[in-house]
């Protein structure tokens, strides 16, 4: 004996609501088996199993157009194979791309200044600028250690040479080409950097003498604010500026 189900029943069994399964009718997706004149509607296995596959279709993130065409097409297989390898595709970027999305708002999160005024609201956009000002950097890094291997090859051949003879010429031949490339890495970097003030979200450019006297790291150096006058550590940020791409 056939079992039935109604509509009410059938969002039951599927845990949707009839409003769901009248959608899907109207459609075209899910047609009952039993359809007097569109008020008694009856439903059988199959098109509660029909139902369950659509969902789980759904699910997986296809278009109400990919299901109906796949539910009418002997092929099904192979057109969801390509289907859903567009949808590992389409994912994988999404997940790209909501990483990157999260690395801005941790970035931003960290250097807002928590308060509720109307300044550090509409310095958000000056730490978003300067967050994409900051991955720049990664380019003039990658030029720096181009420029920091060689002098470095050079300056342990010559300590080693001086060790190995037990000669200190080697080194003092090497000693000016290592204080000239010294001078040129430390000018490179200051002219390709400049800083945010973590305060007043000001960007500038410090003294050469300020620059080289600064306790810093990868990341921060300690400078006077030439806007504020705050001492700190300020964000070191590419020189180049940056328009901010637009979310829409």
């Amino acid at each position: 004996m056939t079992n039935y189900y109604s509509t009410g029943e059938l969002a039951k069994a599927c845990q949707v609501t009839v409003r769901t399964i009248q959608f899907y009718y109207r459609r075209g997706l899910l047609y009952p088996a039993i359809n007097d004149d569109g008020i008694n509607r009856k439903y059988d296995e199959n098109d509660k199993l029909k139902l369950e596959l659509i969902l789980l279709l759904k699910g997986w993130g296809l278009t109400l157009k990919e299901i109906k065409d796949l539910l009418q097409t002997d092929t099904s297989i192979e057109r969801l194979n390509l289907i859903l390898g567009q949808r590992i595709y389409e994912v994988e970027h999404n997940i790209v791309e909501e990483k990157k999305l999260l690395e801005r708002i941790k970035h931003i999160r960290k250097y807002l200044k928590l308060d509720e005024s109307e300044e550090s609201l509409v310095g958000i956009r000056d730490l978003e600028r300067v967050f994409y000002q900051r991955k720049e950097m990664k380019h003039v890094y990658r030029a720096l250690y181009k420029k920091l291997i060689p002098v470095a090859i050079i300056e342990v051949m010559a300590i080693a040479l001086s060790i190995s003879l037990k000669k200190t010429f080697p080194f003092l031949i090497a000693l000016p080409y290592l204080c000239v490339s010294a001078y040129q890495i430390t000018r490179f970097m200051y002219l390709k950097t400049q800083y945010f003030c973590l305060e007043c979200h000001a960007q500038f450019k410090p003294s050469i003498r300020e620059y080289i006297k600064a306790r810093h790291t990868h990341q921060f150096r300690k400078l006077h604010c030439s806007q504020c006058e705050r001492y700190g550590d300020c964000l070191e940020v590419a020189e180049k500026d940056i328009s901010v791409p637009s979310n829409q």
